[in-house]
């Protein structure tokens, strides 16, 4: 028998007897969940503060219980009204009136503390079958969002005098009109304000802190346990196609689930994917030495709330679901159609491969959206095609009668491709009527020049180096991963070099460039490359960390920097005389297949910029206007090599 078979047994054994201390239409037995919270019985006639010392209503559990157990345990009492769980730790909450000496209290310790509490629900479409909570709530903490949003990206509904939060949260669960996700319900008003979007669609995380627009998950101000933000748990999300962020030496405080003997971050990948349903996981973490795999509940955004959730650890890498899609592919007579459902607001594009420019669409805050891609390109046929026909081309290929092919990129960015971006490969075939996806990685290989400038004899030999995290130089790498760029100088004794207005640019389109290092030699993209530094401080080689990318379609990437040349060091003044020295380097862009690599192996940990930011100091960290530059000018040989996307 099934876990989700067990619940809905659990449940409608329980239901009568519940039922009775709720409103008697609830049909269905669930739980609402309070992450960093834990129930405390309080003396009616003392402070919230003073707990009760004797005949505590609680019945604890042996060390090391999981929180599914502990909340079937629950299930099987119809004297349990919830319980707390702390990751070690479950007790069970017996007999205890909700509306009388209690007290739900945020708890930050050593661990992430859990209060469930017992709930009968009204459930008229069966949504919450299955699932072992209906919902999860915050107190003190709402969404707002800018007003042209209102209609646009977000919907709402406002519902006045609504008794309860728990009724509240069952106008969510039954909401016909669009996706409920989530509601905010204020106690002095009685207020339950319906929103289509959560925590997750926001895609808030410690990265983005100083959005000025957009939407937010924010404390009320003043805050007030009054409010309570609660997320429909029942609704069905995409989990199709998931990508994941990796988080280095960092966990969390607590786990729902606790597995032992797991030998690889993929076996313990598959244990929190496959199991969604009845444990639903968004994160989880393996410890290469012990062999052991934590899963949770809980991801950065839904930890916002809470005061230090991770903790370090040197042997632990952290892995969260960052974003999931379902797609669909339907067959129509003249076209097929790519339909994208994600789990967070989607901004940037959908394109076929061979085509970014003539078979595209732009997409700006949307959860769903879709691309239609004609079997045939558009063009008059009884002509011949020749380059000076304009068609409207996708390249829709016919390996065989009756079978149509092609690649499309799911970028969220609108000019490069990053390892957050997907790559999918699709197929109408039409004797069957049905169509496939097939997941495609992408990578960055070929060989990296090593652009040497030769100026007049009185100026030294510069040289760009791509090397790794070794400082090796490196002949092959893949969108995502971090390289070194160093630019290095034959006489260090003399000269002192500084790097400016680093740019990265399209070899197809002229019109697309991205400032990476601005004029004043600081970085304009800290997500994509880091400050210019020193590499030791009785040198002067300059190196940059960048993560590798590829503009859209483009085959080869070109990175054009300014070196200026000064006596001894460039001293922060703000005189200029530039010598105009460039480095012009190509990097290469090639496709890769690889059904085992993750995107994210290799990309930037951007949840750990707090904690992984590299150390520099007022002597190593160059950003200023330099001065004292040869004003001599030299014309400078341009070396490229191409390995094309294919």
């Amino acid at each position: 028998m099934s876990a989700a078979d067990q619940y809905s047994i659990q449940q409608q054994q329980q239901q009568t007897n519940l039922s009775t201390k709720h409103h008697s239409n609830c049909n269905f037995i669930t739980f609402l969940i309070y992450d960093g919270y834990e129930y405390v019985i309080t003396n009616n006639n003392k402070n919230d503060d003073d707990r009760m010392q004797s005949s505590m209503p609680f019945i604890s559990t042996t060390i090391e219980s999981n929180l599914y157990d502990c909340l079937s345990l629950c299930r099987q009492r119809d004297d349990c009204n919830g319980i707390n769980h702390n990751g070690h730790h479950c007790q069970l909450i017996i007999n205890v009136d909700d509306d009388v000496n209690r007290l739900i209290k945020s708890n930050q310790s050593a661990v992430i503390n859990i209060h469930a509490k017992k709930i009968c629900i009204t459930d008229h479409n069966g949504n919450c079958a299955g699932k072992p909570w209906a919902f999860e709530t915050v107190i003190g903490y709402t969404i707002t969002y800018p007003i042209y949003f209102h209609n646009t990206v977000v919907k709402r509904i406002m519902i006045k005098n609504i008794p309860s939060v728990q009724q509240c949260s069952e106008q969510c669960l039954n909401e016909k009109n669009f996706h409920c996700r989530s509601v905010v319900y204020n106690e002095i008003d009685q207020h339950c304000i319906l929103f289509n979007m959560n925590r997750e669609t926001i895609g808030f995380s410690s990265t983005n802190r100083i959005k000025k627009t957009g939407l937010k998950f924010v404390p009320t101000t003043p805050f007030t346990q009054q409010v309570h933000y609660i997320e429909n748990k029942c609704i069905e999300e995409p989990k199709k196609f998931c990508d994941l962020r990796k988080i280095k030496k960092f966990k969390l405080k607590t786990a729902d689930l606790i597995k032992t003997n797991v030998n690889t971050p993929s076996e313990c990948r598959e244990l929190c994917l496959s199991n969604s349903v009845v444990n639903p996981c968004k994160s989880f973490d393996f410890d290469s030495t012990i062999g052991i795999c934590r899963i949770s509940h809980l991801n950065e955004a839904s930890t916002l709330h809470m005061i230090q959730p991770y903790i370090y650890d040197e042997d632990v890498t952290t892995f969260e679901i960052s974003t999931c899609y379902n797609i669909t592919v339907l067959c129509q007579s003249k076209e097929m159609k790519i339909q994208i459902e994600t789990s967070k607001l989607f901004n940037g594009k959908i394109y076929a491969q061979n085509r970014p420019r003539s078979c595209m669409n732009d997409i700006m805050n949307m959860l769903n959206f879709e691309l239609s891609i004609p079997y045939t390109d558009d063009y008059n046929a009884t002509t011949t095609t020749t380059g000076n026909d304009e068609l409207v081309q996708c390249d829709t290929r016919q390996p065989t009668p009756g079978r149509f092919t092609n690649d499309i990129i799911i970028q969220h960015h609108d000019l490069v491709l990053t390892t957050k971006d997907l790559a999918l490969g699709i197929f109408c075939k039409f004797d069957l009527q049905n169509s496939s996806i097939a997941q495609v990685d992408l990578k960055i290989q070929g060989e990296i020049s090593t652009d040497k400038l030769k100026g007049t004899a009185k100026l030294p030999e510069l040289s760009l180096h791509l090397v790794d995290e070794m400082g090796k130089d490196i002949d092959e790498v893949s969108i995502g991963d971090i390289l070194r760029v160093q630019i290095r100088m034959s006489d260090e004794d003399t000269y002192g070099i500084f790097v400016r207005n680093l740019i990265a640019k399209d070899n197809q389109d002229s019109n697309n460039n991205f400032t990476l290092i601005d004029n004043k030699g600081c970085p304009t993209q800290m997500r994509m490359m880091r400050e210019v530094r020193l590499f030791n401080e009785n040198g002067k080689t300059l190196e940059s960390y960048l993560e590798a990318f590829t503009f859209t379609g483009g085959s080869i990437l070109v990175i054009q920097v300014e070196v200026e040349t000064c006596l001894d060091k460039c001293k922060p003044k703000r005189e200029l005389i530039s010598s105009d020295l460039k480095i012009n380097a190509d990097i290469n862009v090639k496709q890769y297949e690889d059904a085992n690599r993750t995107f994210t192996l290799k990309a930037f940990d951007s949840f750990l910029a707090p904690y992984q930011k590299i150390s520099m100091s007022s002597k190593n960290y160059l950003c200023f206007e330099p001065t004292h530059l040869f004003s001599e000018k030299s014309s400078l040989p341009k070396t490229t090599s191409s390995v094309h996307i294919y």
